[in-house]
């Protein structure tokens, strides 16, 4: 099992986010452990329990998901940015928000 998720986090493109249920709800505990081993082994970033982001690998480490995706990942389909977060993410402003602020369906 710890072979089957290496692989599958290998060929996930950067910049992706991976959580244990996508190996399959009955593998999800084996599919956790393996994802802890390669956040110590530096190859994933923990964002929080049960999700983990593959980032880009550079001279300083690898590096981190940016809030908002972060957000909309965690919020799931169908949100998306609100307020002055939406603005900024069109290019509309070029003030920095200082909270997110995430749109979500009910």
């Amino acid at each position: 099992m710890a072979a089957k998720v290496r692989d599958a986090v290998a060929q996930m493109p950067e910049g992706t986010f991976v959580t244990p249920v996508q190996f399959g709800a009955s593998l999800s505990r084996a599919a956790s452990q393996e994802l802890a081993r390669m956040v110590t082994s530096g190859k994933l970033v923990r964002v929080r329990p049960g999700l983990y982001y593959k980032g880009v690998h550079t001279a300083l480490g690898l590096t981190e998901p940016h809030p908002l995706d972060v957000a909309l990942q965690i919020a799931g389909q169908g949100s998306g940015p609100a307020g002055f977060s939406a603005a900024s993410a069109l290019g509309l402003t070029t003030q920095v928000p200082s909270v997110i602020e995430v749109a979500v369906p009910l």
